[in-house]
């Protein structure tokens, strides 16, 4: 298949409009690539230049060493899948399928052939004489999906495929598409606002914001260590709760309330430069928050109101409020709740999420006994009298 770089690309629609600013991004040979954000983010704009739609306002984009920012769309080795499946609505399926290949002058055998392949991969041998109209939505994206890989090009595109079918048919072609790359091995650039598409498709997301990219890396590192707020906030669903976290005279506040900050991550954030007195963002999300009986002393723990409870099956969606405060929990319950109770809610320390309030950025607090391990270190220097000024975590 293809490897791509992408090196400092910008795209600038006039003097005012500068729509994707320093993208870069190197693509390994067979990955799914996901890029998300919401309405406007430039991440279509993105995939329209890597497609030749699009021209590249400055920076270079690479497919296999070579320089494709001059190429015609034709001559990269593209296939494109589109958000309204662009069938040509006189042609029967197989005419779909067999149209690029045609324009190649490829050999009936070989057209038939690869057509015949393909129908069988998706599943839709029975419907070669039909035409777009007779076909339901997710049986015309199947035939979108089959005029790409008929051509077996180097790259795949996807723009928005799934949006314009219903929730349960996005659910059943979300892991058809992903067992067809599994398949097919085939280097793939996705693009979706759907953070659930990118989550449970993706070998690694890019998430975009305001034409710049946020943050790159695999769902799971995305997930559980958000580079900044929007990103903590867009990915995840319900989103993450936000709450400021302040020091004064030695003594925290989180949401309004006092609580007791364990040691460790107190002198983590003293060495990431947050002194306490300037406000800290701190996220949790909704599945941390729990309700159960008996929290220990290790635990994080927050009076709150409760105004709603949502259930949602095996699980409830709990809407509390504390002064100017709300979190939204989520848990697994379907015990009925009462709006105007009293409740008590605790979370797991390393479970916490810590922001800088002015930039947004994560700061980096770390829990695991290998942070806890180098804290002891810092703290048994500290007792032999040894300046604290070089030591970093």
């Amino acid at each position: 298949m293809a490897e791509i770089k992408l090196k400092h690309i910008y795209k600038d629609y006039n003097q005012d409009v500068r729509a994707v600013s320093d993208f870069n991004l190197d693509i390994h040979d067979g990955e799914f690539i996901v890029l998300v954000g919401p309405s406007g983010c430039g991440k279509s704009t993105t995939l329209r230049m890597i497609a030749g739609l699009e021209d590249i306002s400055s920076g270079e984009f690479l497919i296999d060493g070579l320089l494709q920012n001059d190429l015609h769309p034709k001559d990269r080795d593209i296939a494109m899948v589109f958000q309204n499946y662009a069938l040509y609505p006189t042609m029967t399926v197989y005419e779909n399928l067999a149209f690029g290949l045609k324009m190649r002058q490829e050999k009936s055998a070989t057209i038939q052939a690869r057509v015949k392949e393909v129908a069988n991969i998706l599943g839709i041998e029975d419907l070669l004489d039909r035409k777009p109209a007779e076909l339901s939505g997710g049986q015309r994206q199947r035939v979108a999906l089959g005029r790409a890989i008929v051509r077996e090009a180097k790259v795949f595109l996807m723009d928005e495929p799934l949006s314009n079918l219903d929730a349960k048919l996005r659910f059943h072609m979300r892991s058809e598409i992903s067992k067809l790359h599994r398949r097919l091995k085939a280097t793939t650039i996705y693009v979706t606002h759907d953070q659930t598409e990118a989550m449970s498709m993706a070998s690694r997301i890019v998430v975009m914001n305001q034409g710049l990219i946020q943050q790159i890396g695999t769902p799971k590192e995305i997930y559980l260590k958000p580079n900044n707020i929007f990103v903590g906030q867009f990915i995840g669903s319900p989103a993450m709760n936000f709450l400021e976290l302040s020091k004064v005279d030695r003594k925290w506040t989180l949401a309004g309330q006092a609580i007791n900050l364990p040691k460790e991550i107190d002198r983590q954030l003293f060495i990431a430069g947050q002194d306490g007195y300037h406000p800290i963002v701190v996220g949790l999300r909704p599945e941390d928050v729990h309700l159960e009986a008996n929290p220990s002393q290790d635990q994080l723990q927050l009076s709150m109101t409760l105004t709603n409870a949502e259930l949602m099956g095996s699980e409830t969606l709990l809407y509390l409020e504390n002064q100017d405060y709300q979190v939204i929990a989520k848990v697994q319950s379907m015990e009925d709740f009462e709006s105007d109770q009293e409740l008590t809610i605790w979370i797991n320390y390393d479970k916490l999420h810590f922001f800088n309030h002015d930039t947004g950025l994560r700061i980096p607090v770390d829990m695991t006994q290998d942070s806890l391990a180098q804290i002891k270190a810092l703290k048994g220097n500290r007792e032999e009298g040894q300046d604290e000024s070089n030591l970093h975590l």
